[in-house]
């Protein structure tokens, strides 16, 4: 699945805020941290039914396609936290890191692609 931009139908979605902290809480990652990579503030995450803008609800669809496809690829959710938090030579920086932007989501889906279909990343 491609973590391109999605259909606004998509993006027009109200996320529990339950279902954003079982996201960090599965790939370890802190509520600020993943408030920094959607782009909305942490108190934001605790409101009930959170009704995220159009960004960081893009970002949070494209945060959770790579996590995904991470974990498929690295065959469990543990292996795919811990190679989130690592420095990736190929990245020159830790995966997570990179996830602030948009850019950078592209940058680590396409090492996972790679990893993938056999060569480095």
């Amino acid at each position: 699945m491609s973590i391109d931009m999605a259909p606004k139908a998509i993006i027009d979605y109200s996320f529990t805020s339950q279902s954003i902290r079982k996201l960090a809480a599965d790939y370890g990652i802190s509520l600020n941290k993943l408030a920094s990579i959607i782009g909305c503030t942490s108190t934001k995450i605790y409101s009930k039914p959170i009704r995220l803008p159009t960004g960081p609800t893009q970002r949070l669809l494209q945060l959770s396609d790579l996590m995904c496809l991470a974990t498929d690829y690295f065959g469990s959710v543990s292996r795919t936290k811990k190679w989130f938090v690592e420095y990736n030579l190929g990245l020159d920086a830790k995966p997570l890191q990179l996830c602030e932007t948009v850019e950078g989501i592209k940058r680590v889906e396409n090492s996972i692609l790679r990893l993938a279909a056999g060569m480095t990343a």
